[in-house]
Parts: structure tokens; C-alpha cells; sequence
């Protein structure tokens, strides 16, 4: 299921990319109606007292009872030294430093946790001085996750960083390559999920849709990164080219719906919008999008409802998550709310 308040950022971005011009605000109702309008259908307004997403609570007593639950999450999660709560707070958090210090301590412990050297390599990354980044947990990713592109992804903008602009090529030319890219969204969803069980909060649709509005912030993370420094070098034609390529990898073989969204926006900006290959790719997500257009009613009306997935139903659904994808997921979620 595609979130359609990420399709404009997505679209915001294809529009910068390509020097059109830049939205004043991606969140601006005129310019998501022309979008929608250019894809042939109109979208539904949904609201959530959090954040856009895939549900929506439409009782007033049920919203301000999960953002009282929720700004009680929020302020536990400041002081509180439990692993999964550190995880929670550096993936809803911004603040570098801090983030660096708690999580170098959590690999102390947990060297293998694939996740948290992703997280310590992207708030490194994010450095206004990003050369001393941390090369251990870049080599525990790619032994970890050696098929997954983010890695390679992440190697690129480092390589970047560093003024190693054939390295940064060739890292880019390998992501392309990967058999798919996964950008630990799955492992973030269950990290956020995992805190905020433990502090009481329901395990049920608003849960889903609290979550999907804290990643929906992140999930541009490094491709933006690496759409700009495309942007910068496109002109040549070894640039463009890996660029382009780097698109249809993520539109192809990314396992959610924000990497495949950005892989069609690069697409779109380093090739020509004529390719059989964006075609195809531009329809489907067309398609995509009617779905969830449809589908936003079905989980509006079960979140009013309180409906909440049983243990076994939450635990194939995180699995779906992290093996197919987000998208997998949540029409695994609606054809169990269809039967209830």
C-alpha cells in the first residue's frame, strides 16, 4: 500500500530534480490536487492526530486518548536506558550527538544488531564533518546485509564525502546491482513498536498509523542524499547513466513503497519519461495508488472501530514486513479486517 502524503514528497522531489520549480510546501492542497488530478483520480482526505497515514480515527475521544498515550511515550523515552527505547528515540530523535554516544554504547553489547550500525552510520553521515565515520560498522553492514543496496547506498555517500568520486561511482554501480534494497524500515517499524508496548500504548491501527507518521519523516534519509548529489554531476554522462540506473534498481527491487517511489522520480530525471521500462513501472504505480486510495476507507472505518491484530496476525505481519515489503504487509493486514 502506497502512503499518499509520501507521493508528494516524492513528487516535490521529481520537480526539483528536473528544475521545474520547488514546492513552497509539499503538504500544500492545491499542488497534491494537480498531482492527483494528473494521475486521472481524485484522493480522499484523511486526517490522524499524529501524523499522515495509512489510518485514520475518525472518534474524537479515541484521538485524544492515543496523543495523551502518545506524548506519554514521548516523554518516558527521554530517560529511559532500555536498548529498544535508546533504538526507538535515535530513530525519532534528530539530535546527532546524543544519538552517537547511545548508540556506539548499544553495539558494546549488540555488535551484530545490523540496525544500529545503520542508524550510527546515517546520524554520522549526517555530520557537518563526516570523514571519521565509523568504517567498523560500515564493514559489519556490508558482511551483514551483503546483498542489500542501502549498504552500498551508504558507502557511496561516504566515498562522496571524502572527495573519492570514483570510489563513490563504483559503490553506486554496485547498489545498482544489489538484489534488493532494503532500508531497514521494517527493523525501524518493530524497534518504535516494541517501546511503545512497553509503555501501554494499544497494539492496534492508530499504533500502525503513529508509526507510519514518525517514519514517513525519516524515510528520505540518504536518498535524498544520494538524488543531489546526482543532480550535481549529471552532466556527465557516466553519472547520469548510474543514476538512472540506481532508479530502476529501487524501483524494481526496493522492499518499500517510499524506495520504489524515489526510484521512479530518478527515472523520471536522468532518462527519458518515453522508456518502456518507466512506463511500465509509472503504471503500476498508478494502480498502486488506486488501491490505496480504496483501501484508506477500509482502515478508517476499523480504526474507529478499536480493531487490533491478534499476536499471531502481529507477528506475520512484521514478518511480511521485513521478507515482501510494507506493502505486502498491509494487504495482509486489510484481507484480515475484511473478514472481521
Amino acid at each position: 500500500m502506497i502512503n499518499p502524503r509520501l507521493l508528494i514528497k516524492v513528487f516535490a522531489l521529481i520537480l526539483l530534480l528536473t528544475g521545474v520549480f520547488v514546492l513552497k510546501s509539499f503538504l500544500a492542497r492545491s499542488s497534491l490536487t494537480v498531482f492527483f488530478e494528473s494521475m486521472s483520480f481524485q484522493p480522499k482526505t484523511i486526517s490522524t492526530p499524529v501524523s499522515s497515514s495509512v489510518a485514520a480515527v475518525s472518534s474524537r475521544d479515541v484521538n485524544q486518548q492515543s496523543d495523551e498515550q502518545f506524548n506519554l511515550w514521548l516523554a518516558q523515552l527521554q530517560t529511559s536506558t532500555a536498548a529498544v527505547d535508546q533504538i526507538a528515540k535515535a530513530i525519532y530523535e534528530k539530535e546527532i550527538e546524543p544519538n552517537l554516544v547511545a548508540l556506539k554504547v548499544l553495539l558494546e553489547t549488540d555488535p551484530q544488531n545490523s540496525l544500529v550500525h545503520y542508524l550510527l552510520i546515517q546520524a554520522c553521515l549526517n555530520q557537518t564533518d563526516a570523514i571519521q565515520c565509523s568504517k567498523n560498522s560500515m564493514l559489519s553492514l556490508r558482511t551483514f546485509e551483503s546483498d542489500n543496496g542501502v549498504v552500498r547506498d551508504l558507502e557511496f555517500l561516504s566515498a562522496y564525502k571524502k572527495g573519492d568520486l570514483s570510489q563513490a561511482l563504483s559503490a553506486l554501480n554496485e547498489a545498482n546491482h544489489s538484489p534488493y534494497t532494503n532500508d531497514f524500515t521494517h527493523a525501524k517499524f518493530s524497534a518504535l513498536a516494541q517501546s511503545m508496548e512497553k509503555f501501554g500504548l494499544k497494539r492496534d491501527l492508530q499504533m500502525v498509523a503513529n508509526i507510519e507518521g514518525i517514519l514517513e519523516v525519516g524515510l528520505a534519509n540518504h536518498l535524498n542524499s544520494v538524488a543531489s548529489i546526482c543532480k550535481e554531476n549529471q552532466t556527465q554522462p557516466e553519472w547520469k547513466d548510474a543514476c538512472y540506473a540506481r532508479g530502476q534498481s529501487l524501483a524494481e527491487r526496493g522492499r518499500d513503497g517510499y524506495s520504489k517511489m524515489m526510484g521512479m522520480s530518478f527515472m523520471k530525471s536522468f532518462g527519458e519519461v518515453s522508456d518502456p521500462a518507466y512506463l511500465k513501472l509509472h503504471n503500476q504505480f498508478k494502480e498502486d495508488l488506486r488501491a490505496a486510495n480504496q483501501n484508506s476507507v477500509l482502515w478508517e472505518t476499523m480504526a474507529a472501530k478499536g480493531w487490533a491484530p491478534s499476536d499471531l496476525q502481529w507477528k506475520e505481519f512484521l514478518t511480511l514486513y521485513e521478507t515482501q515489503g510494507d506493502s505486502a504487509a498491509k494487504q495482509y493486514l486489510e484481507n484480515v479486517m475484511r473478514k472481521n
